[in-house]
């Protein structure tokens, strides 16, 4: 890959700037991102990747960013979560867009042209001034909140003693907080987890934790756990002998 990026110097009173590894993975992401439209391979599929874009391999970005899988999959979250990037996602590729980037990076066309040179600078300046405002609007309080969710979620994961689709389950995990507590979530995981145990469910045939959160299974009371708990707490009356 050839070519360079620009970078405008209000980046420096950005909040990215203040975190080194959101810093690294962002600018990681300019430098992947293409800045023409093409035909790219991608397995057995062509993909249309258009400026601003690139496909994202996790493996791969954690292996050139020399972080961990789950270290660059949160930073990439956070930056999606603060609309600085946007991520598509097939079962077979992920494609990265980086957000109002026709905004603040020139093409190669524009910078030939003279004419427009100085008409270009301030729209590159104007154009990333206003992503990065946008940005600093939200303030480190969207870092924040977003970090605690993920850390709600890694609480309920831990719960979980069955891990599948660990992704799929965050993004889900994410979407419910919206709309119920975490409280409400962990209450409903516990009563279910406390059911397979009393009815000695083999773990097979637990459900798998996005069937769990899709179906909203916190919600249910799982009477037979109830009625057996009732029973066991029911005293036993012993009949007197019948000595007729």
């Amino acid at each position: 890959m050839q070519g360079w990026i620009s970078l405008h110097r209000k980046l420096l009173e950005s909040k990215i700037f203040q975190n080194e590894k959101l810093l690294k993975v962002f600018i990681y992401c300019l430098l992947k991102a293409s800045h023409t439209e093409h035909q790219q391979q991608v397995g057995r599929q062509v993909v249309t990747i258009k400026p601003g874009q690139f496909v994202f391999g996790r493996k791969k970005a954690a292996m050139e960013l020399n972080m961990k899988e789950s270290t660059v999959r949160d930073y990439m979250n956070l930056l999606k979560y603060d609309n600085t990037i946007d991520i598509k996602s097939t079962n077979k590729y992920s494609i990265v867009t980086i957000v109002n980037w026709e905004l603040y990076q020139d093409t190669n066309e524009k910078r030939d042209n003279k004419n427009d040179s100085k008409d270009d600078n301030k729209k590159t300046a104007e154009g990333q001034q206003i992503n990065t405002n946008n940005n600093d609007n939200n303030g480190n309080n969207v870092n924040k909140e977003y970090m605690r969710k993920i850390e709600l979620f890694n609480q309920w994961w831990n719960l979980y003693n069955k891990k599948v689709d660990r992704k799929k389950c965050e993004t889900k995990f994410l979407k419910i907080l919206e709309k119920h507590s975490f409280e409400e979530i962990v209450e409903g995981t516990k009563r279910y987890l406390d059911y397979l145990k009393a009815t000695n469910t083999d773990k097979q045939y637990q459900k798998h934790p996005l069937t769990f959160l899709n179906g909203e299974n916190w919600k249910d009371e799982y009477e037979e756990h109830q009625k057996q708990k009732q029973s066991q707490n029911r005293p036993i009356f012993k009949r007197e002998p019948d000595y007729d």
